[in-house]
């Protein structure tokens, strides 16, 4: 089942020179109206761009696809990007996670980040890796400690040594990540 019409996959597969694919959940028996390019990790912030270029005005959204977290808030690998049926960017979270797998309960604290900052959805991936790019990074020091402790309160997988009682100081550094921010639970 694809939900994205034939000539939008047609020139997304001209602009990335790559074929399109189903996309699917865990499963393959289960595709999620989506559709999926093959990317290497290196090349998907360009693609991701040009996709999301053609796309502007049309009912679609492009994302990346993580395929595993980096080990730092800082950094994802990717395995591709998909395009979903909707504009709204907390979908993708469904479309990768699945109905079963509790997406929504990410959806407080993104939607509070939203709020607060402003935030723009860019990866997803599996049960559990959610990357976004601050739209409004704060600039005094002690906003930045506010924001890097919700968000590793939020998501304290992503590394136990911002824990520990040597580092409990830890402020992420927004600047020089241009305010993208990848995310992982266990």
């Amino acid at each position: 089942m694809q939900n994205i019409p034939q000539d939008v996959v047609d020139r997304i597969s001209q602009l990335l020179g790559k074929p399109a694919q189903v996309h699917r959940f865990d499963s393959p028996d289960e595709p999620s109206g989506c559709m999926e390019w093959a990317c290497n990790s290196g090349d998907t912030d360009e693609n991701l761009a040009k996709v999301r270029s053609f796309l502007t005005g049309m009912p679609f959204m492009a994302y990346k696809r993580i395929s595993m977290w980096g080990g730092s808030v800082y950094r994802a690998d990717y395995s591709g990007i998909v395009v979903c049926p909707t504009v709204d960017q907390f979908q993708p979270l469904r479309f990768e996670m699945g109905d079963r797998n509790g997406w929504e309960h990410f959806l407080p604290e993104l939607k509070e980040l939203n709020e607060r900052y402003g935030i723009d959805v860019t990866g997803v991936g599996g049960h559990s890796n959610i990357e976004f790019v601050l739209k409004t990074i704060p600039t005094g020091l002690e906003e930045r400690r506010k924001l890097s402790d919700f968000i590793l309160k939020f998501a304290p997988d992503v590394d136990e040594s911002y824990w520990s009682d040597d580092n409990e100081e830890f402020v992420i550094d927004f600047d020089s990540c241009y305010g993208r921010v990848d995310l992982w639970w266990d």
